[in-house]
């Protein structure tokens, strides 16, 4: 059984309420709910006058439909882990996964569906642009949107449209920071900016990117890109080869890195690598584990040729990261503002 929730922003139960107005709805502490139907909890903040974040993690107990008025706004949504389809009830879907970010452009006035499976759990942000803070953007930064984006900045006719990508390493780490900032106060609330906007101008230039060779690629390739990517999100600090990873996904191993490159932007090395140095990095805030050891997990013999990656993928060392998770964040903050 499918219960229908009268819901448009977040996950939680709410009355209904359109893309506009949570653009105009100011910051609000995270709320937390539980009934029968689901529990979590969710979160809004305004980044910027026509730009918001809605960030949640959600159960569903049962299964669930929610139903969101829009076409006033466009969205990007980033799912840490979940699984929901996206439709408009007249034969447009689109499958949302885990690991995935996807956009979403739909005619004014019009409904979007989103169905959650029983005993799900859902972690994801949604950014909510409006028109003009949109087109402002796209156009200082002369990105060469897809039509669909192009058609809704442009304030043109719409037909509802959803694609989904595979979520790159960086912006999966990003996301991840924002629903658990390390924090609190207005620290977490200055960082969740900055992450946001980072992430934003990250996922239009890779949404350009991927506009001018959609055509091109298969949608049985993306969807075996999607699976490399939860592959190599499951254990960063793996050390199984090319070869066997293709042997994983049933791929072609040549197709694989060039098909990969192509929709992620980035190689497959590339990919985990950035994997390993964001979880080497929530290690040292998060864990006990020497240095040396966090280097040798991630693939390091010498914790000195760790450290100069580290250094070279954040700008500070392994070290200044460990003091600033025990409070002395002097010199992690006087390389933030170099």
């Amino acid at each position: 059984m499918t219960q229908d929730l009268g819901t448009s922003i977040g996950n939680s139960p709410a009355s209904w309420v359109t893309a506009g107005d949570i653009l105009s709805m100011a910051s609000r502490p995270r709320a937390v709910y539980d009934d029968a139907s689901v529990r979590g909890w969710d979160e809004y903040h305004e980044i910027r006058p026509g730009f918001s974040l809605i960030a949640g993690c959600a159960e569903y107990l049962v299964q669930q439909r929610a139903t969101f008025n829009g076409g006033d706004a466009f969205k990007l949504h980033f799912k840490i882990e979940g699984h929901s389809i996206i439709s408009d009830g007249r034969g447009h879907e689109a499958q949302a996964d885990a690991g995935t970010m996807s956009y979403l452009v739909q005619p004014r006035n019009s409904v979007k569906f989103e169905q959650h499976l029983m005993q799900s759990r859902e972690s994801a942000i949604t950014f909510v642009c409006s028109q003009p803070f949109l087109a402002q953007l796209a156009d200082d930064a002369e990105l060469r949107m897809p039509p669909p984006i192009r058609d809704f900045i442009d304030g043109r006719d719409l037909d509802f449209h959803c694609d989904v990508l595979p979520l790159p390493a960086a912006l999966h780490t990003m996301v991840g920071d924002i629903l658990q900032p390390p924090y609190n106060g207005a620290m977490r609330t200055m960082m969740v900016q900055a992450k946001a906007m980072e992430v934003l101008c990250a996922a239009l230039t890779r949404i350009a990117e991927h506009g001018d060779n959609s055509t091109m690629i298969r949608p049985r390739d993306l969807a075996k890109v999607r699976e490399l990517c939860e592959i190599l999100q499951a254990d960063p600090f793996s050390t199984t080869s090319i070869t066997r990873l293709s042997r994983m996904v049933a791929w072609n191993e040549s197709q694989m890195t060039e098909q990969f490159r192509r929709v992620t932007g980035t190689t497959v090395f590339g990919y985990r690598q950035q994997l390993r140095m964001d979880h080497a990095l929530r290690l040292l805030q998060t864990s006990d584990r020497s240095i040396t050891q966090i280097a040798f997990d991630a693939g390091y013999e010498h914790a000195s040729n760790f450290a100069t990656a580290f250094k070279r993928t954040f700008g500070f060392s392994p070290r200044e990261a460990r003091l600033c998770r025990k409070g002395d964040c002097t010199g992690l903050s006087a390389i933030v503002k170099s």
